[in-house]
Formats: structure tokens, C-alpha cells, sequence
């Protein structure tokens, strides 16, 4: 019974983290001192409890996208984790992002393959372009109304999600 609660304690402290590209030395040291299956356990504890967090956040996944992940109790398909990675290598910036970044492609190419890591790059593009694109279907009156309505202003951030990509 400890042992369950403290890989629950490991997982809490991984999901915890802003995603998963800065989970992989954290797993290596857990590989190393509890082993393969304990790790592997604790990886997917807290991919469902990040996954969790993300779909009740304002994180940049189609709103279609989060109900059908939170439709499957956060357990993904492949197509799920292509698009996830997608969105995680298009969010990654910071002082750390070119190893971040380094360390996802060397990830997914080595789990899927080079043909898999340029559709996930792709997609990462087209969620790239979708956030930095300031202009959208909205009129500029709800716009200027966006700035200062918090329901005007989900209404606007519903309408760029809802441009993302729903798979890779």
C-alpha cells in the first residue's frame, strides 16, 4: 500500500510539471531506481492526471479534442499521443527549448519512427499558425468587446480552438 502511494507521490510531482518533454530525466532516475515497470506505471499515472489538468484549463487543444479525450477516461489512442506531442512541441519556448525540443524529435522518432515525427512536426506547424494568428471570423466590435467581457473573451478563445487540428 506505500508502494502505491508513493509512485502515486512520483506521478503528482510529474504532472505537476508545465508537460511532458520535461519528464524525461525525472523518468530516467526513476528507471534507474525502481525499474522498467514501476516506471512505466508511474509515466502513466501522471500522463492521466496532466491530461486531466489540461482539459479543464484553457490549454490549446480543439475543444472536440478534449471531450473525446475526456470521453476515454484520458486513456489515448496512438492518433491521441501524435496529436498531444503536436501540441506540446508547438508550445515548447523558454530557456530550455531547443533541448526540450532535441529531446521530444529524438523521443518520437525513436518510439514511431522519422515518417510519424514529420506528421507530428507538420501538425506542430499548423497549431503554431492557428495560435500566433491574430486575425479570425470574429468581428473587430467583438474583439474590442473581448477586452473587456470575460464571456465575450471565451467566446473568442472557443472560436481560435475550435480552428485547430483534431488529429495529426
Amino acid at each position: 500500500m506505500e508502494e502505491t502511494f508513493f509512485l502515486q507521490e512520483l506521478a503528482d510531482e510529474l504532472s505537476a510539471l508545465p508537460d511532458p518533454s520535461y519528464w524525461f530525466s525525472e523518468l530516467r532516475e526513476i528507471r534507474s531506481e525502481l525499474g522498467k515497470s514501476k516506471c512505466d506505471t508511474v509515466a502513466m499515472l501522471a500522463k492521466r492526471a496532466w491530461l486531466k489538468k489540461i482539459c479543464n484549463s484553457s490549454y490549446p487543444l480543439h475543444p472536440d479534442v478534449k471531450r473525446d479525450i475526456e470521453r476515454k477516461c484520458y486513456f489515448l489512442s496512438e492518433s491521441d499521443n501524435f496529436l498531444i506531442w503536436a501540441t506540446i512541441i508547438a508550445l515548447i519556448d523558454g530557456d530550455n527549448s531547443d533541448e526540450r525540443y532535441r529531446k521530444c524529435k529524438l523521443n518520437i522518432e525513436q518510439k514511431y519512427g522519422d515518417e510519424v515525427w514529420l506528421k507530428i512536426f507538420g501538425t506542430s506547424q499548423k497549431i503554431n499558425n492557428v495560435l500566433s494568428n491574430q486575425s479570425s471570423n470574429v468581428p473587430s466590435s467583438l474583439s474590442f468587446m473581448a477586452t473587456r467581457s470575460v464571456t465575450v473573451r471565451g467566446w473568442v478563445r472557443d472560436d481560435k480552438l475550435s480552428k485547430l487540428p483534431k488529429h495529426v
